[in-house]
Parts: structure tokens; C-alpha cells; sequence
């Protein structure tokens, strides 16, 4: 390695530090306000174990689907601080979103770790007293560690005891690349170290599955929340395509790459398919546009949807065509596969945001100038959002 390229590297690094520490002294300046939405059900789960309130404990059942893991761990703060504020159950959640940009930092690309903390849903629920971002950031450093099968399979667990969501993923995957390595053997050496990292996963979950039934009386969630939608066909296109048109949507940055004339005929195929599926979509769930919804529209959100999910479609070509990145993209297909047969939330593409970033960022090369331009659009949305959830928690709180 040259001097100049070391150097490279090292400044690189130098600047992923950086992003990662004004993501997390930003949202210092605004975690300690009154919580929005259903915050307030986590830290009725760390009252139950703080005071050994029932109630509280039937408030959050009754409210959240969740394991009650968040709200313990926020209970240890309580009880270790003495500090009982609107921080200090947000904390966790923050704690998870800055050890998911620590973990993109090995890449050392300040471009790949600003993409992702910026990205409204990560930035938003790393402030929020939610569980999504603990989990994920349990989640990469546990993907990362695979060839570490006891350390990684022990965090795997314990990420999927935060939220369910990132067992599936570290277990697709895993699947696939054992597949994969058994398959180039000749179906030989299949006791590698993906067999045992998914065999002490899946111990270790089914062990905390029992052991979380005997004490609380729940086996994997509240009996109220286990009705999925009507199995349907129809349900499941919509769900899938809700997914793709969101995850394409958020990440337009890889749009440019596109607007080329090169096979122009299978991109209009693909983007009158996204019309047809944009006009028939509705939301089965939570796949909404939050605080931007009155501010869009219901033209442009169209527009998002159809050009979205074109964007999605064109992505996933691109990716399957290069063969490192084949796994992963079928570990993120697999995954919104399974959520599409459920009632869908777009909070649940924060378990695959990292991982399509790193696609982008290792399969296509994006201009400067569209990645100057798309931080500086993702910096006007946060401040808004987070300007939006401000003022709405000051406004429930008075």
C-alpha cells in the first residue's frame, strides 16, 4: 500500500468519526423532550420492572407487540442513574443508532456513513424510545462477526430479544451463504461456521422465547397481536410493492445512474409496471409519509411511489449482476418477502437500510455532486422532522 492511499484511508476514517459524532451530539440537543406517540408504552414496560406495577405491565401488552427487552435494559438505567427523564429511555436507542454508524465506519466511506444517518428513519427513531435502532445496531455487529460464531451468535440473540425483525435477516443470510459455500464444495464441509452460528442463534433465541413465556406468560407476542392480514396474493403484491416503492424512494440518490439510454426498453417496461402498481396501492398498515404527508401531497406521492419503486426494481438488477453482492440482496428480498405477509410498517425497513446503502456504495458510482445534493436534501428533512416531533411533544406535553 502506498503512502497517499494509507493516507486516504486514514483521513477517510477520520471523517466517518466525525459524521458519527455530530450525529450523536445532535440529537443530545433535542433527546430530552416529551415523548410523541407511543413512546410512553416502553417506559410503562421499565415502570413494571422499576415499581412491579401489573398494571403498568397490562398497559404494555396491551399497547406494544414488542419483547419487553428495551423497557428492562431503560429499567437498569433508572435504577443505576436515579435519573427518571425522557432521556434516559431514549437513550438505548440512540446508543443503538450510533454503534450501527461505528460498525459502517470500517468501510471508510464518510459517504456511506452520512447516507445512513441521515436517512428520516434512522435519524428520527434514534431519538425516539423505540426499539428498532438498538436492535440494528446489535444486528450489524452481529452480521459482521458471523466467523465469531459464539460472540456473534450471542449478540444475534440478544438483538433479536430487542426486536424479532433482525432474526430473520441474520438467519437469511447466514442460510444463504452456507448454501453457498456448501454448494462450491460439493455439498462437503457443511458443519462450517455459518451451520454453527445459526445453530447457536436459533438455540439461544428458542432458549429466550421459554424463558420469557414463563415469566410473563407470552409466547413470541401478546395473544392480541398474532391475527396477521387475510392471506392474499393481492395483499402481499401491494405490501411488496409498498416496500419497494419506500426503500427505492428514500434512497433517490441512485436515480441518476439510471437516466441513460441503455436498455431504455426494459426501464419503460419497469416504470409502467410501477405506474400500474402505484395507482392501485394502499396503505394496509403504517407505510405512510409521516409529517410529510399534507406537505406532499397525494400527486407526488404517486409520483414517489411509481418512480420509487423503479428505482427499487433497477437496483436490485444491478446488484444481482455482481456476484458478492448476491447473498445480501437476497437476504434484503427474502426479508421484505416475509414482511409483506404481515400488516407492513415502513419503521421495518430500518433493519435493511445499512445493508442497501452498503450495495449502493460498493456497486455504483455515484457523482459527487448528486451525493453533496442528496445529504444537503436529507439535512432539510431531518431538520424539519425533527423541528415537527419538537413541537408536537411540547404541544402534548402542555
Amino acid at each position: 500500500m502506498s503512502t497517499k492511499t494509507w493516507r486516504n484511508k486514514v483521513t477517510s476514517q477520520h471523517w466517518c468519526i466525525l459524521a458519527v459524532f455530530l450525529f450523536l451530539g445532535l440529537h443530545l440537543g433535542y433527546i430530552n423532550t416529551p415523548f410523541v406517540n407511543l413512546e410512553w408504552v416502553y417506559r410503562q414496560g421499565a415502570q413494571f420492572f422499576l415499581t412491579g406495577d401489573i398494571i403498568a405491565l397490562e398497559h404494555y401488552f396491551n399497547n406494544q407487540a414488542n419483547p419487553l427487552t428495551y423497557s428492562y435494559l431503560v429499567s437498569l438505567l433508572v435504577s443505576s442513574s436515579g435519573i427518571d427523564q425522557f432521556a434516559i429511555y431514549r437513550l438505548p436507542a440512540l446508543f443503538g443508532g450510533t454503534l450501527l454508524l461505528l460498525v459502517l465506519v470500517r468501510y471508510r466511506n464518510p459517504w456511506l456513513v452520512l447516507v445512513v444517518a441521515l436517512n428520516p428513519l434512522i435519524w428520527i427513531y434514534s431519538g425516539r424510545a423505540y426499539s428498532e435502532l438498538l436492535a440494528v445496531g446489535l444486528m450489524l455487529v452481529a452480521y459482521e462477526m458471523q466467523r465469531h460464531r459464539v460472540v456473534g451468535g450471542f449478540v444475534g440473540v440478544l438483538s433479536g430479544a430487542v426486536k424479532y425483525h433482525t432474526l430473520p435477516i441474520l438467519m437469511l443470510n447466514a442460510g444463504l451463504n452456507w448454501l453457498s459455500l456448501i454448494w462450491k464444495n460439493g455439498f462437503r464441509f457443511w458443519n462450517n461456521h455459518y451451520f454453527r452460528s445459526i445453530a447457536i442463534a436459533l438455540t439461544g433465541f428458542l432458549i429466550f422465547l421459554l424463558i420469557y413465556q414463563q415469566l410473563f406468560d407470552v409466547w413470541i407476542v401478546p395473544s392480541g397481536y398474532k391475527s396477521l392480514l387475510e392471506p392474499s396474493i393481492l395483499n402481499w403484491i401491494n405490501n411488496f410493492f409498498s416496500y419497494g416503492f419506500y426503500l427505492g424512494g428514500m434512497f433517490f440518490l441512485t436515480i441518476p445512474a439510471f437516466l441513460n439510454l441503455t436498455d431504455s426498453k426494459s426501464k419503460i417496461l419497469i416504470l409502467g409496471l410501477s405506474i400500474v402498481l402505484a395507482l392501485s396501492n394502499v396503505n394496509l398498515g403504517e407505510m405512510d409519509f409521516g409529517s410529510f404527508e399534507q406537505l406532499l401531497g397525494s400527486e407526488v406521492i404517486l409520483i414517489i411511489k411509481a418512480i420509487g419503486f423503479g428505482n427499487f426494481l433497477l437496483c436490485c438488477h444491478v446488484f444481482w449482476k455482481d456476484e458478492e453482492s448476491r447473498i445480501l440482496l437476497l437476504t434484503i428480498l427474502g426479508y421484505i418477502v416475509l414482511l409483506s405477509f404481515t400488516r407492513p410498517a415502513q419503521r421495518y425497513l430500518i433493519f435493511v437500510i445499512p445493508f442497501w446503502a452498503m450495495l449502493i456504495y460498493l456497486r455504483l458510482e455515484i457523482h459527487l455532486v448528486v451525493q453533496v445534493g442528496y445529504v444537503l436534501i436529507l439535512c432539510v428533512l431531518n431538520l424539519f422532522t425533527t423541528l415537527y416531533q419538537v413541537q408536537n411533544a411540547r404541544a402534548s406535553s402542555e
